[in-house]
């Protein structure tokens, strides 16, 4: 073997090695960021949980309990901008005019993530059945 392909295929093994290097930066990388959208969408999603529970209880205090039943009418939701390092922000439709039936938005938001859940309730019967939702 000559001097110049000896210094060729040190060259090269060290491109190789380079070019392993380079691609396992890269993957730690993007599993790293993956790890932490994950982490910030659950976090969003615990937060807009937080803001639906809260506005279920917020109606059930005001329009049953203390019988103030125009909060049922009226009450259009509200916004809670720092909540475990997060915010939430809950909408009720429609609002102004009797409707049996209301719809909650609860959208949270953690970091970069946000999450957005449903749900659709009675006044007939928001005291005694559990109120279902679903994310959108």
């Amino acid at each position: 073997m000559k001097k110049g392909q000896a210094l060729l295929l040190v060259f090269f093994i060290f491109i190789v090695i380079g070019i392993v290097t380079g691609s396992l930066v890269v993957m730690w990388k993007a599993e790293v960021n993956s790890r932490v959208l994950e982490r910030d969408s659950l976090a969003a999603f615990y937060l807009a949980q937080a803001g639906l529970e809260m506005a279920k209880m917020t109606l059930w205090y005001y329009a049953y309990y203390q019988g103030y039943l125009w909060y049922w009418y009226y009450w259009a939701g509200y916004t809670n901008p720092n909540f475990g390092g997060g915010s939430y922000t809950v909408t009720v439709y429609p609002t102004g005019y009797w409707a049996p039936t209301k719809t909650l938005i609860s959208i949270g938001t953690y970091g970069n993530s946000q999450r957005k859940i449903k749900v659709d309730m009675s006044y007939a019967s928001f005291l005694f059945q559990p109120w279902t939702w679903q994310e959108q």
